[in-house]
């Protein structure tokens, strides 16, 4: 039921070969559930981080976390002054878009409204003495103009002076709203695309011989390491790629397992979302903060004697009725700023109950879908004649994985999660102390979370192997994991070429499918029936979406080939499984193909 002692120490006969078995068939058929009482606590942590999330929702408000900020750090909808101006304006949105603007934020003013505007207007063509009035209702302008008094000359002036907007945008929704700026500046270009930085950096590093000598070294020493890799371990690496070959075969015989990975990968996506939201949700929770700000720099404001230091407490609606300028207008410097977030205590215990579910919940749905893929093609390769290989093959994976397994798994995801929250918890120590500059701290903290990144990859290689075992022969996690790791163990070599081997050819195949539909959407872009369609628009920046779909094209055949490497693994224990308990006699003849037969010196002998 659980990790006992059993699996702490190996016992003698687990470091000896397999034996034959009579009665071992293939994957065991009559088999019970294992470690079940790790499911129901997996079941229960579910229920207690659906009460988080109510609770969260119930008392939290992603408001507060998401106000947008003005051009003087104020809180829209939020800050004194501002309570009914929830939204932000960006005079020249197009300063955002410029290579040349700051990294951070954008160089043109950022004004707080009470609603967006309604539709797209250019003052500097549309604002005339006749439209004064009916346009001085859309005019967007800091809090030191007058709008309402504001004539058609001081409108202009004040534009030129970058006090009011030169024009708004309709708010739309994004997609939308992107589409309708790529037609304004489609037609009135600001200067954007005629920047050469990038392309003159480009050419000035490749410019250079030092360049071209750096990458000759180093594509000769890695040929001269592939070379000598290739020499000295030529028959192990013609078992891994004769792996390879017989888990496309695998593929291939139940094409159902392609398009199986779809299914987790949806409800990873749905988690990924519940966790982050509730993760805003939890930030939120708590009282809003105010404090004053600039009280000592405004010395027109007037406050009753109510507030004289900087950051003391206040409130946004009390501090605009009791703090006035001179001239009976609201304080021009001095506010009520909003601080920050009050967090209760209990925050911390959410924050940790929300990030080991989000990492427990998305390690146990892929562990459920590798041990269905291990069941599914154990049953592949331990069928003497494949042609006798039922239809429903990852049908009754699934079945055999969620009457039987769930618990071996909630088990394996449990392991990994806490490591992998602990990992996330070394990062955020780091991130607080950066601000102290000590080498032994920084030291210390490098050593762990380079331990700790060691275990949890040690620890996903473990788990995979004990899913598949418990796949065939339907044993708990424990004892799973200690038979695979024994019958790892006594083919170190071959586990490391295989695996090496393996994520270099399916990093290759990966590589080249990005990069060919790269190329792909590059020169079709450049086709002359795009350019009819686009009615002689033309784009740019064609790499631009070559590269966004290059690396989509990756992330998407890192889904698919995950189907390919679990198949490999598969097999390859399977493989060593049946050198270990076959001989190929007729009582006892292996499993294997014909091909891994010849390439490791065995046959099977005729009746």
């Amino acid at each position: 039921m659980g990790c006992c002692g059993e699996c702490c120490v190996p016992p003698k006969e687990s470091r000896e070969p397999i034996r034959y078995d009579p009665d071992f068939k293939g994957p065991v058929h009559n088999r019970s559930c294992t470690d079940i009482i790790w499911l129901i606590l997996f079941i229960l942590f579910l229920g207690v981080w659906g009460y988080v999330g109510y609770y969260s929702i119930t008392r939290g408000n992603i408001e507060n976390l998401l106000a947008p900020i003005d051009s003087k750090g104020r809180r829209c909808g939020l800050d004194s002054g501002l309570e009914d101006k929830k939204y932000l304006v960006f005079f020249d949105i197009s300063k955002c878009l410029s290579p040349d603007s700051p990294i951070v934020g954008c160089s043109t003013p950022q004004v707080c409204v009470s609603k967006c505007p309604e539709r797209f207007i250019r003052f500097g063509t549309e604002l005339t003495p006749a439209t004064m009035e009916q346009l001085r209702s859309s005019m967007v302008c800091t809090d030191d103009v007058n709008v309402r008094d504001m004539t058609y000359n001081q409108a202009m002036q004040y534009i030129k002076e970058n006090k009011c907007a030169p024009y708004v945008l309709q708010s739309q929704p994004a997609l939308y709203l992107c589409y309708k700026n790529y037609e304004y500046y489609r037609d009135n270009p600001v200067g954007l695309y005629q920047t050469t930085n990038l392309k003159g950096y480009a050419e000035s590093i490749f410019s250079k011989k030092e360049t071209w000598m750096a990458l000759l070294v180093a594509g000769a020493i890695l040929i001269l390491i592939l070379l000598l890799v290739v020499i000295f371990l030529r028959n192990r690496i013609s078992i891994a790629t004769a792996l390879i070959r017989e888990g496309s075969k695998a593929v291939t015989s139940i094409k159902s397992t392609i398009f199986f990975p779809i299914f987790p990968w949806v409800l990873q996506c749905v988690v990924m979302a519940y966790g982050v939201f509730i993760f805003m949700l939890i930030l939120s929770i708590g009282e809003n903060a105010f404090g004053v700000a600039n009280i000592k720099n405004d010395t027109t404001c007037d406050c009753g004697g109510l507030y004289t230091e900087e950051g003391q407490s206040c409130d946004p609606a009390a501090f605009a009725l009791q703090c006035r300028d001179t001239a009976g207008g609201a304080c021009k410097m001095a506010i009520c700023h909003f601080m920050g977030i009050k967090n209760p205590h209990s925050v911390v215990y959410l924050h940790l109950i929300n990030l080991l579910g989000f990492f427990w919940t998305l390690f146990f749905i892929s562990g459920v879908s590798d041990m269905i893929l291990a069941s599914t093609f154990s049953r592949w390769y331990w069928t003497f004649h494949k042609k006798d290989l039922p239809f429903f093959t990852l049908t009754s994976g699934i079945f055999q994985t969620l009457r039987y397994h769930l618990g071996t798994v909630a088990f394996g995801a449990l392991i990994i999660a806490i490591v992998r929250v602990i990992r996330v918890i070394l990062e955020y120590i780091d991130h607080k102390l950066k601000k102290f500059d000590n080498p032994l701290s920084r030291a210390i903290m490098c050593c762990c979370k380079c331990f700790f990144w060691c275990l949890e990859s040690f620890l996903k290689f473990i788990n995979k192997n004990a899913y598949i075992m418990c796949a065939v022969h339907g044993h708990s996690f424990c004892k799973s994991a200690r038979d695979a790791f024994s019958l790892l163990m006594r083919n170190i070599v071959r586990v490391v070429v295989l695996d090496k081997v393996m994520d270099f050819i399916f990093f290759l195949s990966k590589l080249l499918i990005s990069i060919g539909v790269g190329f792909a959407v590059y020169y079709l872009l450049q086709a002359q029936f795009v350019y009819d369609l686009t009615q002689g628009a033309q784009l740019h920046y064609n790499y631009i979406p070559a590269i966004i779909l290059s690396i989509a094209t990756y992330l998407i055949c890192t889904i698919f080939f995950n189907v390919y490497a679990m198949a490999v693994d598969t097999l390859f224990l399977c493989f060593l499984e049946d050198c270990e308990r076959n001989d190929g006699s007729a009582e006892k003849p292996y499993f294997m193909s014909k091909n891994l037969m010849k390439i490791v010196s065995k046959r099977n002998k005729q009746p």
